[in-house]
């Protein structure tokens, strides 16, 4: 027999073994997301409701209230937080559907306090938005009309209510609901507390069997195989023999097939099955390889039915490395045997009202991470858990998630219905995402140890030794037992950390151990140098405020509405002195304007500047520093905030200018007194040969010195690569001068720098003479732009168009042209691209 038709037989035997007689579907799902209706627990008319969704989106759909995103409508709208609310459904059963062994009534997420009814009989009685409620109602159902019916308690009266009853006073009353916290208002959000069905409600029936669980859990990786024990839970009707298939989908094959007797198992319901992919391709974060992804499915079938699980995942391996070290300890992300430095920024929700947030918003959210060269995001924990889009989409995509569980900035009770319903909350989550290999870290909470010990609460409230003894105590119990213990159960293979930050920003520890949050810029209002001088071991979040878009102040805000202090503009404003605090900034190295436009884009310069300071010292101290992650990424609503992303998804210049510190290579230039330091920093894991090339350049565009270096840059690694004593350079006006720096290769240039001898509002910026070709290329508009002399800040725009730049808000160098590529509904060559940057504004000051 030839080798050939030999290895067709072998395909076709395997295929054969792995192939099971065909049986019927033991599952059915049946929606039960239409034809809700909904009203006020004081109202008598019942009016359509969407499901998923909230009160207040359903009160806006009938034009109940104004839009609380508009104007200063948020005041207006807080009576709706304060009553209780009615959903009801009324569904039709026939005798098939009744006929089905098993019935299961699923309510995946009901925000919050809710007491669900099926037919008067009480069914579930919800205390948590986070966790999903599964209840067999077979008995309950009767043949024809059914009916639903759920009433939502306000939580702020039980918040009230379980504060009146506490012995002493936490330090926020959200803290006894297990729902959002953002929704009862931050520093960048409004206070909008929903009640309803926020995820979908569905009947389920299934006969003889239903696989409820599925875990790929990687026991062992090597060059050459990837092991796994495929870890699940069946239920079933009765005890019997099934036959279970683990099949890789991307390559068509059969991983295995094996025959499990439930009836002879210790283990009941529960199964381990082995499993082992040869010549594993790996999984890379952003930057660094591909993201490969295996498609597994598990098929459990009996001689009548079958059920099937679905799920893509990644070989990969990733740790957090905690070493104790000369100076304290490590804190770095170790992936496939490699040190990663984390680049990127921390998410919260993409809108108050969640049901609002579909798969495209999802996709423009990531694609902007993705293009911005990050790979890590850390999904903040005053936020919720997020869909399983999301992860799906940071699978495919690279990007690292630090997953916090959902506390935030207070202290929460440790009662034994509040840890039980925290504990379950915590099972179906690590339960739901365990399988993304995206997933890189579990923690605790977001800055409840921190607050403890220096926030001044317990002095604030007058809290007795005991009381503190106590309130300190249920902090263990839920975030150094109850959490940990789950997840070491439950996900093995993923680390857990109790609390971000190890150490507050005051702290010398915050520097040499742990994670940091550098909060003395902004709230310290410390000069933004000091990025370069607080530089500790992962700069899990730090940040500054700058002003969303024009077009999207347009949005909330009239012409008479914008000067900073209107009313509508304090409404858009969360922080107490975020406008004072922009202002107090900007007037240290930048021209104040009086117009709003160019202070709103002045605000984005500034944001954009400090940032880049902080990364780019972040990046220069590797290995020391192995992180940099952001305060904030997105919006919630449209608002002054420190997001990079505002809620319409337009790009502030912090977004660009990250998208340039984030590449694989970066070069950060520090003038230290007379001395100027060029560090290369690399994320490469290869080794790379290039030229350094530094020119000393006059705004007009003369060239007053030059030099250039062959280099090599070490893979992963940041070096120093050059020191120049500014006395070796000709005399040259600082004022009028930059340094411009270059890494290339043959083939590009992989990184560049340029680098001011004054504070902004020194320089002698020259009227520029800037000229824009236009060419239709790629269902966009590619832009080369030039200029006669320097061009500081130049950012592009257009009126009343959502356009998107390739890059913007850069420094225009003096007869160096720049090509931008402009995408969006309907651009073509023409379009009228409006500009404006440093000496333009500068000069209507004037």
């Amino acid at each position: 027999m030839k080798k050939d038709n030999l290895y067709l037989l072998l395909l076709l035997l395997l295929f054969a073994s792995c192939n099971s007689t065909k049986q019927g579907i033991s599952k059915t799902t049946h929606s039960l997301n239409s034809d809700w209706q909904f009203k006020s627990s004081n109202d008598s008319i019942w009016r359509n409701a969407s499901v998923p969704g909230s009160n207040y989106t359903d009160l806006l759909y009938h034009g109940l209230i104004p839009d609380p995103y508009d104007g200063a409508n948020e005041q207006k709208v807080q009576w709706v937080a304060e009553l209780d609310w009615e959903y009801k459904l009324t569904f039709d059963v026939n005798a098939d559907l009744l006929a089905n062994n098993n019935i299961v009534l699923n309510f995946d997420g009901l925000d919050t306090y809710a007491k669900v009814y099926l037919n008067d009989e009480i069914i579930v009685n919800s205390d948590n938005m986070f966790r999903k409620w599964n209840v067999k109602c077979k008995e309950l159902l009767k043949e024809g009309s059914n009916s639903l019916h759920i009433k939502f308690e306000s939580p702020i009266s039980r918040n009230i209510l379980a504060a009146q009853q506490d012995s002493y006073q936490l330090p926020d009353n959200r803290v006894y609901t297990r729902k959002a916290p953002y929704q009862f208002g931050w520093d960048w959000g409004p206070k909008l507390i929903t009640s309803g069905i926020w995820k979908p409600v569905t009947l389920v029936t299934w006969n003889s069997l239903v696989i409820k669980d599925i875990y790929f859990k990687q026991t062992e990786l090597n060059k050459t195989q990837a092991l796994f024990d495929v870890v699940g839970e069946i239920e079933s009707d009765l005890f019997q023999k099934v036959n279970i298939e683990v099949w890789d989908r991307t390559n068509n094959i059969c991983l295995t097939k094996t025959m499990r007797d439930q009836s002879d198992s210790e283990s009941g319901s529960s199964f381990s099955i082995p499993i082992v992919i040869d010549k594993p391709k790996l999984w890379w974060p952003n930057g660094l390889g591909e993201a490969y992804l295996y498609d597994l499915e598990v098929i459990v079938s009996n001689n009548d039915f079958s059920e099937t699980f679905k799920h893509n995942i990644g070989i990969r391996e990733i740790k957090l490395i905690t070493a104790a070290d000369s100076i304290g300890s490590s804190f770095y992300f170790e992936v496939n045997g490699i040190p990663v430095f984390a680049k990127g920024a921390n998410y919260i929700p993409q809108d108050n009202f969640t049901t609002r947030v579909d798969s495209q918003r999802y996709e423009r959210t990531i694609k902007a991470a993705v293009d911005a060269n990050m790979n890590m995001l850390r999904v903040w924990g005053g936020g919720i858990y997020e869909s399983n889009y999301f992860y799906e989409l940071c699978d495919k995509h690279g990007i690292m998630i630090w997953q916090d569980f959902m506390y935030a900035c207070a202290m929460y009770p440790g009662d034994k219905a509040f840890i039980r319903t925290a504990g379950i909350e915590a099972q179906q989550q690590i339960a739901r995402l365990r399988n993304h290999p995206c997933l890189a870290l579990w923690c605790g909470n977001n800055e409840v140890d921190n607050g403890w010990k220096d926030w001044g609460w317990q002095k604030q409230l007058a809290y007795s030794t005991e009381d503190s003894i106590e309130i300190y105590s249920n902090y263990k119990l839920l975030f150094e037992e109850t959490l940990p213990d789950i997840v070491r159960l439950l996900d093995p293979n993923t680390q857990y950390w109790p609390s971000s930050p190890l150490w507050g920003w005051g702290h010398d520890e915050a520097n040499t151990e742990g994670d940091s949050h550098y909060w003395g810029v902004w709230w310290g209002h410390e000069p933004f140098s000091m990025y370069e001088k607080k530089v500790g071991r992962f700069m899990s979040e730090y940040g500054f405020q700058a002003f969303p878009h024009q077009a999207t102040i347009d949005s909330f805000a009239g012409k008479d509405d914008k000067y900073l202090f209107s009313e509508v503009m304090k409404a858009h404003q969360k922080h107490l002195t975020g406008y004072e605090t922009i202002l107090k900034y900007m007037e240290r190295e930048y021209p104040v304007p009086t117009n709003f436009d160019d202070f709103s884009y002045m605000s984005q310069v500034l944001q954009a500047d400090g940032i880049e300071l902080g990364i780019k010292a972040h990046r220069r101290a590797m290995p020391h520093c192995m992180g940099t992650l952001y305060w904030q990424l997105n919006d919630c609503w449209p608002v002054v905030s420190w997001s990079s992303i505002d809620y319409y998804h337009r790009w502030k210049a912090l977004h660009y200018r990250a998208q340039d510190c984030f590449k694989n290579y970066m070069i950060s230039a520090v003038l230290r007194q007379d001395q100027i330091e060029v560090f290369l920093v690399s994320d490469s894991l290869a080794n790379t040969k290039g030229s350094l090339e530094m020119s000393l350049i006059s705004f007009s565009g003369d060239i007053l010195w030059s030099k250039n270096l062959s280099i090599t840059q070490k893979a992963n690694s940041s070096s120093l690569q050059h020191s120049i004593n500014v006395s070796e350079l000709p005399r040259f006006d600082k004022q009028n001068t930059f340094l411009n720096i270059q890494f290339n290769t043959e083939e590009k240039t992989l990184a560049e720098e340029t680098i001011y001898f004054a504070a902004t509002k020194h320089l002698k910026l020259e009227n520029p003479e800037i000229k824009i070709e236009q060419t239709n290329h790629n269902k966009g508009v590619l832009l080369t732009i030039t200029s006669n002399t320097l061009v500081k800040d130049l950012q592009l725009s257009v009126k009343g168009e959502v356009i998107h730049f390739s890059n913007n808000c850069f420094d225009l160098l003096p007869d160096s042209p720049i090509k931008v590529f402009a995408t969006g509904i309907g651009v073509s060559e023409g379009i009228k691209i409006e500009l404006t940057h440093i000496h333009k504004v500068a000069q209507q000051i004037e």
